[in-house]
């Protein structure tokens, strides 16, 4: 096993490597990197705090399964997003086929949006805030790439090979999402 502190400097698409050829316990590392992530942007999607972790383990799950597929053509972090787009994909399709509502919790987006960590990330924390706090009120065809945008930081070639779709879909519905919110609530102050 690599030691901790030589690990911390591989890339991502290195660590998947090493962990499908040589050592499965590496694979807390991409755990690590990337469970604060995907909670946040699972939360976003779900609108409730437990379902979203349930989710996230369960594309830990999946990734660690699926690892032998990986292909380093494609970045690491845009594999790891498509697999909890798909794990939210099955979560999504079964809600409606129960008719169930996805829950809501006031508070939680300000939550997330407090952390130290995610504060840092971001070059205009007002848009941000303002598109967390009313994103979840959108339909989730413009709720996930507004939250893939803004609040996880993908490029928009990332979040094609996220969602797979086309730049230009993605770029219309963030254009959309963003004018109804505007529209509703204002513009970001």
């Amino acid at each position: 096993m690599m030691s901790v502190m030589n690990i911390r400097a591989f890339p991502d698409e290195d660590i998947a490597l090493y962990v499908r050829s040589k050592d499965s316990e590496t694979f807390r590392e991409i755990i690590f990197r990337y469970e604060k992530k995907l909670i946040r942007y699972m939360t976003f999607l779900v609108k409730n705090d437990l379902t979203a972790h349930g989710l996230v383990q369960t594309t830990f799950l999946t990734v660690y399964r699926d690892l032998n597929q990986y292909s380093p053509r494609l970045k690491f972090s845009s594999w790891m997003y498509r697999k909890a787009h798909e794990e939210f994909a099955h979560f999504y399709k079964a809600q409606r086929k129960t008719t169930q509502a996805v829950g809501s919790y006031p508070g939680l987006f300000e939550e997330l949006i407090s952390d130290d960590d995610f504060e840092n990330e971001f070059s205009d924390p007002k848009l941000v805030k303002h598109i967390a706090q009313y994103a979840s009120n959108l339909k989730v065809m413009y709720r996930e790439p507004l939250v893939l945008h803004f609040i996880e930081q993908r490029s928009y070639d990332e979040i094609r090979d996220i969602l797979q779709l086309p730049v230009t879909i993605i770029a219309g519905r963030i254009t959309k999402g963003r004018r109804l919110i505007e529209k509703k609530y204002g513009k970001a102050s």
